[in-house]
């Protein structure tokens, strides 16, 4: 096959608009079945490959534990019923009191959770855990100023005495009824505790001021790594098996973020809204398509009248031959009045017995017509008035004639 005849199949395949909607429909087929990655709900959260992200973490994990535990994303429940232990790092928003109350019970029985705030996020307590953020970050007034109340970093000390930067000015706090080790103060920046374990119950939870040490710039970092990974290391669970399953908690990041169209390509309702899409394009399809010969346009016999009438007038006036316009029709007037020969008075006097009109006025209506046909600069206004008089002398007549049958 010659290279002409490639290019001319590849450029009729183009042009198809058929294949056009065929595509269209293969992959919302293919959507169905494989998805990228991610709910578009936040740019911090496990899916997210971009600066504030914990993708590099949630992989290092998953990579890591491949061959002990299952690591996993819950995106419909904040406490799945097989969890081991929950990771929440830096959610779009905090939990409520009931949430709370639910990651306390599952700690309680003997689960592990960790729990990275936001760095800009407002104070909050925990609950039943008894531990509070009090953090002295504002939000700024423009919340596209990205310069404005930004997160102070400095240097924190970890357990063991290593230095780290952090960045956070927020400071967890114990309330008076619950008590900690000096041991159990995982990293300090100065006097302020930025990251605690505690004991609950039968299980163990870590509690953390900010989540700039899970995000994926400070994966690049050797110290951020190790006390990440230490971090992280506190819950897991004791006794490895097979069976158990580590959960990054999206949840509080699906329902944090403000969205309006992305909730319908959430994992809940994605079937759905697939569905639809599929229904409408197959609507758009059917609708592009036209099954028989194309319609004919209507009346076109009257059609063609008119555009010959309103192009014989578009030249008529252009060149200045209303009054050959005018002749044409006073000759027709003749034919279909039957008018006779003779003095004018006696013409007048035939037309304006047919027609009801005042002989008078007939008269006048002849003598300017016959005026305006011998001159040859008559307007296009004053031809198209003594048409449309004579046309009015002619219905006059038509109507008196069928008047007069019917009697």
């Amino acid at each position: 096959m010659s290279e002409s005849s490639k290019t001319s199949r590849l450029t009729n395949l183009l042009a198809n608009k058929q294949l056009f909607w065929l595509l269209l429909i293969g992959l919302v087929f293919l959507l169905s079945f494989w998805w990228v990655p991610g709910d578009g709900t936040s740019i911090a959260d496990s899916y997210s490959v971009e600066v504030p992200g914990k993708h590099a973490f949630y992989q290092t994990i998953r990579n890591r534990l491949s061959s002990q535990a299952a690591v996993e994303r819950s995106v419909n429940q904040l406490v799945p019923n097989d969890a081991s232990a929950i990771v929440i790092l830096g959610p779009a928003r905090l939990p409520t009191v009931e949430e709370w109350d639910e990651l306390a019970d599952f700690v309680g029985a003997g689960g592990n959770l960790l729990y990275a705030a936001d760095p800009r996020t407002e104070d909050f307590s925990a609950g039943l855990f008894g531990v509070s953020l009090e953090n002295n970050w504002v939000a700024p007034n423009n919340p596209f100023d990205s310069e404005e109340q930004q997160v102070q970093s400095g240097v924190a000390r970890m357990f063991g005495g290593k230095s780290l930067l952090w960045m956070s000015e927020a400071e967890l706090v114990v309330s008076a009824n619950q008590s900690y080790r000096r041991s159990d103060i995982l990293i300090a920046r100065g006097s302020r505790i930025q990251a605690l374990r505690q004991r609950y119950g039968q299980g163990t939870v870590v509690f953390v001021a900010s989540d700039a040490v899970f995000q994926n710039r400070s994966m690049l970092d050797a110290d951020a790594q190790v006390a990440a990974s230490q971090l992280f290391e506190l819950v897991q669970p004791a006794g490895w098996k097979t069976d158990q399953t580590i959960y990054f908690d999206e949840v509080l990041n699906s329902t944090g973020t403000p969205r309006v169209l992305g909730i319908l390509f959430t994992p809940l309702f994605r079937p759905l809204s697939l569905q639809m899409l599929l229904l409408a394009i197959l609507f758009g399809w059917w609708g592009s398509r036209r099954f028989g010969p194309a319609a004919q346009p209507k009346s076109t016999d009257r059609r063609a009248i008119v555009e010959h009438a309103q192009a014989l007038g578009s030249m008529h006036y252009k060149v200045g031959t209303a009054s050959h316009s005018l002749k044409s029709y006073f000759d027709y007037f003749r034919t279909v009045a039957q008018m006779p020969t003779g003095r004018l008075d006696k013409v007048a006097g035939v037309l304006a017995a047919r027609s009801g009109i005042g002989q008078s006025e007939i008269e006048r209506l002849l003598t300017e017509t016959q005026n305006a046909m011998q001159n040859p600069s008559i307007g296009t206004g004053s031809a198209a008035t003594l048409i449309q008089q004579l046309a009015n002398v002619r219905d006059r007549m038509t109507n008196s004639g069928k008047s007069t049958e019917a009697t």
